[in-house]
């Protein structure tokens, strides 16, 4: 795969640019929620993820420091949900999986006590159960309309 990419975690000056990217209608369609964000609740939600020792967020962005997407983690416990979407342009090249392998690898760096990254996928989106299952995630439960995927940290 020649496609690359690097993890930065997102700051304070990227508050602006993640919620424009969130409420892009086509990120917007393909969300579990399906609808846009108001600004004041993006607000909220940015500064708690931030601040919080539960969660990480990341900006995707390409080797030339072009923002590609966003790829976060929420932690409970053992377990930590994660959340990926890139922008349309970046989408069906490789840059989803390869997030998806170093994003779970930061996380379990990052939280020792973390065993599992868990995702809930649309099932009317393949594409995003194709890169989740080549990023080495595994089904472990259909429910209706939803695959339930988790990749579980490597014995070393």
């Amino acid at each position: 795969m020649s496609a690359s990419i690097r993890l930065r975690m997102a700051c304070e000056g990227d508050r602006q640019t993640v919620f424009e990217w969130r409420n892009d209608p086509w990120i917007v369609a393909l969300s579990t929620h399906q609808h846009a964000i108001e600004w004041a609740d993006h607000l909220r939600w940015f500064e708690r993820i931030l601040q919080s020792e539960h969660h990480l967020l990341f900006i995707i962005e390409s080797d030339a420091g072009e923002g590609m997407g966003v790829i976060r983690f929420d932690r409970e416990e053992n377990d930590a949900e994660v959340t990926i979407y890139l922008l349309q342009p970046f989408t069906g090249k490789g840059y989803g999986v390869l997030a998806l392998v170093e994003g779970p690898a930061r996380a379990f760096s990052h939280w020792p006590i973390l065993e599992r990254v868990t995702a809930t996928i649309r099932e009317d989106n393949p594409n995003s159960v194709k890169a989740f299952t080549k990023a080495g995630f595994v089904e472990e439960n259909r429910q209706p309309g939803i695959f339930l995927m988790s990749l579980k940290r490597r014995e070393t």
